[in-house]
């Protein structure tokens, strides 16, 4: 990291900065979660046999 962001971020507050560090990672980490969920959703056994043709 640069010595000027270096400088930026220490004059934050710390819960500020603990704060936004788990604001951000929310950010990924829910729609990662919620596409995962989605996409099982979808691939479960009677949708596989249906996209094949062999359900009954």
């Amino acid at each position: 990291m640069s010595e000027e962001k270096e400088r930026i971020i220490r004059q934050i507050d710390p819960s500020r900065r603990a704060f936004m560090e788990k604001m951000v990672k929310a950010a990924y980490i829910v729609p990662t979660v919620v596409t995962v969920s989605m996409f099982n959703e979808q691939l479960d056994i009677s949708t596989a046999r249906a996209a094949s043709g062999t359900g009954t």
